[in-house]
């Protein structure tokens, strides 16, 4: 099953850093700190009501975490 899926995910995680680079982030060199640095410029470039924009920080946050996770899994069974 984690065979048919690991294509989808590799993609999926490769757009995730497409649109860390756009936002002028390398998660390659620094995952943690290009989590953090995404989110702090995503918190500048967004106009909007603090609480809708603190609840998609939130969001982006558990994104992040849940294809970093995939990622990881993804690397594992690469490896045996």
């Amino acid at each position: 099953m984690l065979t048919l899926l690991a294509p989808l995910l590799r993609t999926m995680s490769q757009l995730l850093l497409v649109i860390l680079n756009y936002f002028g982030v390398d998660a390659r060199k620094q995952p943690v700190v290009a989590g953090h640095a995404f989110l702090e410029s995503v918190r500048r470039t967004v106009c909007g009501d603090s609480s809708k924009l603190m609840t998609r920080l939130q969001e982006m946050t558990r994104l992040q975490k849940k294809i970093a996770g995939i990622h990881k899994m993804v690397e594992l069974q690469r490896i045996s």
